[in-house]
């Protein structure tokens, strides 16, 4: 980003320097010109709303600069020599909380709230360069300072500016170049390339992404999927392969004995999908020969029980959405990728087995879309009524999976239930994600697997409404996070710069928690439009996405070139 000092012509302020403190004595300025976009701070630090907030009376804080819309302020005019400043990302107003005083307190405030106390007047000071002093209103009397040095979470207050230190109160001003205050391609796509910079790292064999674990890997995997899949750049298959040749090397290729034997089946089917997923999107028939072996193997030893659910794990009884959901979501792509009807029907079976002892039913027989964690099918009791966005999300994807194939009207309105109540329960009234605030364990990675199936949902089911959702997610997270580039599951909280979390947990070397930001910002759809002959042959892998077909490696003998299959009404391909 582009920066220069902010010129305001007219008198300077003189610095007369005592043995203890620099007295600093009034002078004229005009006013600054509206629309002007600048970066207060000082150091490396910069002035913004406490967490990027979007509430109204959130605090103004310092942190280190990030280069986001949040540490930005667009510069409004207020008559004569005074101005609001408006964050340029959450459009409140830079104002005092308790009237122009020492003392006051420093919040953002919408413009009516404001008032006089979000008026202020930015003098420059003579002989320092790009340094200011900032009034509030234009009695020149009280001057913004912060209330210890400058550090991340350091808070603002007034002080009478006669009685203070020059250090208190000058300010670094910079005028920046504007930056569209969304989630555009080029936002989306540094938040990617700022993800694997962390993370990303060659292996003895392949590559690896952090530290994740299993299914935290096969998370992972999936956003390069996503990315490939909205953006058709084939830079993200060749990363996919890395991945998997290193998950291959560590885990082996047969999960359900041997050397490579995992005995959490929603282990399993996480993996599972990632790589039938890659094989619809490239072709590459190991993939699908990868998923296919497991996840069948996988079923026989789980599906155990009369009501159709899947065991959890195999030392233990039980079920849980974490195995039926995402066991149902890929059984779907098995039966896209195979033309196997078979694949199908094992998938309307475990669903039909989560919705009846699972789903929140009311005795009338109405579903208000909320999914049950666990329960014993035994007994045909819920365990635990706990919610999560993981598993709204499988349940989401597997319901607009299954009325994609059948067409059961049902299934529509499951998935449409589910996404309301996700929204209402899960969100704040922004429409930003408010649970999962923490950066270790299991936590971190459940709500970029949500975002993608709300992509599934907005594009299958024709809810384009969405997509700014899933915009507003992810541009929430970009604005939250550090300098490094990285933003941690626990988007509605400021990214620490050491990758330290208040709870103890450290996400320097786990890439599981930073992946949900890059998922919000790839799921979400941008409108990014690419001239394309749609009479030439074209790479599967460029398919923006894809609706009930399959790719075949056969086809077209003339060339060698392979075909799309299963393609019939209410099946497409798309591109754009």
């Amino acid at each position: 980003m582009n920066k220069k000092l902010l010129v305001v012509s007219g008198h300077f302020l003189s610095l007369a320097l005592a043995v203890a403190s620099a007295l600093l004595t009034p002078a004229e300025a005009r006013a600054l010109e509206s629309g002007q976009t600048l970066r207060i701070g000082r150091g490396a630090f910069s002035i913004m709303p406490k967490n990027s907030s979007l509430d109204a009376g959130a605090q103004a804080e310092m942190w280190t600069d990030a280069q986001t819309n949040s540490q930005r302020w667009v510069v409004q005019s207020a008559g004569s020599t005074a101005c609001y400043l408006v964050n340029a990302y959450t459009g409140k107003y830079l104002a005092c909380t308790a009237g122009v005083t020492a003392g006051s307190g420093i919040t953002v405030q919408e413009r009516a709230s404001a008032g006089s106390r979000g008026r202020w007047e930015l003098v420059p000071v003579e002989g320092k360069d790009g340094q200011y002093i900032i009034y509030a209103n234009t009695t020149r009397r009280y001057a913004l300072s912060t209330q210890a040095a400058p550090a991340d979470g350091s808070t603002l207050l007034l002080v009478d500016a006669g009685k203070a230190d020059s250090s208190q109160i000058m300010w670094t001003v910079e005028e920046c170049d504007a930056r569209e205050n969304a989630l555009t391609p080029a936002v989306r796509d540094d938040m990617m390339e700022k993800w694997k910079e962390h993370y990303y790292h060659k292996a003895g064999t392949g590559y690896v992404i952090g530290n994740g674990g299993w299914w935290g890997d096969a998370e992972m995997f999936e956003v390069v999927l996503d990315a490939l899949e909205t953006t058709g750049d084939k830079r993200y298959a060749t990363m996919f392969e890395n991945l998997y040749t290193n998950f291959l090397a560590r885990n082996k290729g047969n999960w359900i004995s041997g050397n490579g034997y995992n005995e959490y089946n929603d282990d399993v089917a996480w993996m599972c999908i990632a790589c039938v997923r890659a094989y619809l999107l490239t072709g590459v028939t190991k993939y699908l020969s990868t998923a296919k072996v497991n996840f069948d193997g996988m079923y026989n030893r789980a599906a155990k029980y009369d009501n159709g659910t899947l065991r959890w794990r195999q030392s233990s009884e039980g079920t849980t959405s974490c195995i039926n959901g995402p066991a149902a979501v890929c059984a779907c792509y098995l039966g896209l990728a195979l033309g196997k009807e078979d694949y199908f029907e094992k998938a309307a079976r475990i669903y039909a087995g989560e919705r009846g002892m699972l789903y929140n039913i009311n005795a009338q027989g109405v579903f208000n879309g909320q999914v049950y964690d666990s329960g014993d099918p035994v007994k045909g009791t819920v365990g635990n009524t706990w919610s999560s966005t993981y598993n709204q999300g499988t349940c989401l994807g597997a319901a607009v999976m299954l009325y994609e194939h059948y067409g059961k009207e049902q299934y529509r309105t499951d998935a449409d239930a589910i996404m309301d109540w996700t929204a209402r329960n899960l969100a704040n009234s922004h429409g930003i994600i408010k649970v999962c605030q923490t950066v270790t364990g299991d936590l971190t990675g459940f709500k970029g697997i949500l975002m993608r199936y709300v992509r599934r949902y907005a594009a299958s089911l024709g809810h384009p409404e969405w997509y700014s959702w899933l915009a507003r997610n992810g541009y929430h997270a970009w604005n939250n996070r550090n300098s490094k580039g990285i933003s941690m599951s626990a988007w509605l909280t400021k990214t620490t710069e050491n990758f330290q979390y208040s709870d103890g947990g450290n996400f320097n070397t786990d890439g599981v928690g930073a992946f949900t930001a890059v998922s919000a910002a790839f799921n979400a759809h941008l409108g990014v439009v690419d001239e394309r002959d749609a009479y030439s042959p074209m790479q599967a892998n460029e398919f923006n996405f894809m609706r009930g077909v399959s790719v075949v490696a056969t086809g077209n003998d003339d060339d060698g070139t392979g075909a799309v299959d299963n393609m019939r009404k209410g099946h497409y391909v798309g591109y754009r």
